[in-house]
């Protein structure tokens, strides 16, 4: 049976975000699509939604922060998406207000089957509400002992609920009142150890937070491409199917696409994002291997300015066709070579350029210059672009640290790339800094020895 019910779904990637729509719209919903917490609460007061598709870690106001605002106005549905798959991170959504809880990768058929459970449930309670606001305009008087039972019977409720701090009025000293009295204070012994539980939660949790992001992210970043190829994968499934022939959806922004088409555009997409998970692991191991000191590095004289302006020359072309964007590089004459490796020095020029050039607005310019000081050689790598924002910079160089997305762009990275350019640079013998002032730009100075 077809709905026209309406789904916000809340998906910072953009590729698994537009799989999952497709997957409700052919189901019969009607899906308004966020990338981020922001755009997310502001579709939802303009569209009032039936129900909530909300992935957790999303680029500055978080899932959970999104919950929690929604759970201040409105009973929606909500349905969680996350790669963190710690009970804790469960618990802690649920507690929020999530009405049920997916972990990536997921099958598209199963996030389906949730959102129509939910709605189900959703449209039973509105009927059982209206069954019993009929009932009560014709509700008899009732006496004393029946309007204790009736309060104790809702305190129950309540406390089941989660409602801790429900009580009841003590009536007297008889077995109802003692009832009442039992009722209140199991209902504070409750309160008071489930307060105890959240303290020692909360102090394991600070001892173990570092370790908990740290797996956070890699679960995260692992698991969303695998979860946008799986999604993928069964959409061209289904259009490689004779007994399930279906009309394209993505029709309605275009002419319509023959499965063929729509194949090979499925398949490209599965190519990027397996190439996006190499380069994931990769990443994540060399990162590993610096932090235990345990990395291959062929250190010796290098000439920077030679990789500096290899990298400009092949990066210039694709910045200035794809964004608009003027990359130079500007090396000082009769430079002294330094001690690096020239393989790890291209992955930080590399890191920092990219990082430039997409933080960069059309018409833009990024310029590295390379000059000697007494004791290193100076690489530096200075953008005209947004600005990084002061309360950011402490953060930059974390790992999977991404700040709030800034005029319109969306992430694509992993939140890895800064924190590679520190351990490399640090493992060569190096330093890595940044300047920065919101709305003009930032300068990040990269210093190696000489050789």
């Amino acid at each position: 049976m077809q709905t026209t019910a309406t789904v916000l779904l809340v998906e910072d990637e953009r590729e698994l975000g537009r799989v999952v729509a497709r997957e409700l719209e052919v189901a019969g919903y009607r899906v308004y699509l966020a990338p981020d917490g922001v755009t997310a609460l502001r579709i939802f007061v303009e569209q009032s939604p039936a129900l909530v598709v909300l992935d957790w870690m999303l680029p500055g106001l978080d899932g959970l922060e999104v919950l929690r605002r929604l759970r201040q106005s409105s009973p929606v549905p909500v349905l969680m998406l996350t790669a963190r798959a710690e009970e804790v991170d469960r618990v802690i959504g649920l507690e929020v207000g999530a009405d049920d809880y997916l972990t990536k990768p997921f099958g598209t058929r199963e996030l389906v089957a949730r959102v129509r459970a939910l709605l189900r449930r959703q449209e039973r309670l509105r009927e059982m509400l209206a069954a019993d606001r009929a009932e009560g305009t014709a509700a008899p008087h009732l006496g004393p002992l029946e309007l204790d039972l009736e309060e104790l019977a809702a305190a129950t409720g309540a406390l089941r609920a989660g409602d801790l701090a429900a009580r009841v009025t003590v009536g007297g000293e008889d077995e109802v009142g003692r009832l009442q009295a039992d009722f209140n204070a199991m209902a504070a012994d409750l309160e008071q150890t489930l307060r105890d539980l959240h303290a020692e939660r909360d102090r394991v949790a600070g001892l173990l937070e570092a370790r908990r992001q740290l797996i956070a992210g890699v679960s995260h970043e692992l698991r969303t491409p695998v979860a946008t190829v799986r999604g993928y994968l069964e959409s061209a499934l289904r259009l490689l199917d004779p007994h399930h022939p279906t009309t394209d959806p993505r029709s309605s922004a275009g002419p319509s696409m023959g499965s063929g088409q729509a194949l090979r555009a499925d398949l490209e997409t599965m190519e990027r994002e397996v190439a996006r998970l190499s380069r994931l692991i990769e990443d994540l191991f060399t990162l590993s291997r610096a932090e235990v000191g345990r990395l291959e590095l062929r250190l010796g004289p290098t000439d920077v300015g030679a990789v500096v302006c290899r990298l400009v020359g092949t990066l210039a072309p694709l910045a200035w066709q794809q964004r608009w964007v003027q990359v130079l590089a500007e090396v000082a004459p009769d430079l002294s070579l330094a001690r690096a490796d020239g393989e790890r020095l291209e992955q930080v020029v590399s890191n920092l350029l990219g990082n430039a050039v997409r933080h960069t607005s059309p018409g833009g310019l990024v310029a590295t210059t390379v000059s000697a000081e007494p004791d290193a050689v100076r690489v530096e790598v200075r953008d005209t672009g947004e600005g990084i924002a002061p309360e950011d910079l402490p953060h930059i160089f974390e790992r999977f640290y991404r700040g709030p997305r800034i005029s319109g762009e969306r992430h694509d990275g992993a939140g890895l790339g800064l924190a590679l350019v520190k351990e490399l640079a640090e493992a060569m013998g190096g330093s890595v800094e940044v300047v920065s002032t919101p709305g003009e730009g930032s300068c990040f100075t990269v210093r190696l020895p000489h050789a």
